[in-house]
C-alpha cells in the first residue's frame, strides 16, 4: 500500500495543487498564491524526475537514477523537497491570514 500511495497517488495530489494554485494565481494575482504555486511546481517536477527514473531504469537505462542518486544531487534534491514544503505552508498561511473575513 505504500509503495501504491507513494507512486501513484501522492504525484497527482501534487499535481492537483499546482492546478489549483495557477487557477488561483490567475484570479488573486497575490503573492502568497505565487509562493503556493512556485513550491508546489518544484515538488511537482521532483517526483516526475524521480518517476522517470524510476521507469527508465526499469527499461535498463539507469543514466538519469544514477545521475538523481549520486552523492552532490541527492542532498540538494532533498533539500528542495523540505524547503518547498515549508514554502507552501508559508504561503497558504500567509494566504489564509491576509483573506478578508465576510
Amino acid at each position: 500500500m505504500p509503495l501504491l500511495f507513494f507512486d501513484y497517488v501522492l504525484p497527482f495530489v501534487f499535481l492537483i495543487l499546482v492546478i489549483g494554485s495557477g487557477m488561483l494565481w490567475a484570479k488573486t494575482r497575490r503573492s502568497a498564491v505565487l509562493l503556493q504555486l512556485i513550491a508546489s511546481s518544484l515538488i511537482c517536477l521532483l517526483f516526475a524526475a524521480e518517476r522517470l527514473a524510476y521507469h527508465l531504469m526499469r527499461w535498463g537505462k539507469p543514466a538519469l537514477l544514477d545521475a538523481i542518486y549520486s552523492s552532490p544531487i541527492y542532498p540538494i534534491a532533498q533539500v528542495l523537497f523540505i524547503l518547498s514544503y515549508v514554502v507552501f505552508s508559508v504561503g497558504y498561511l500567509y494566504y489564509a491570514l491576509a483573506q478578508k473575513r465576510i
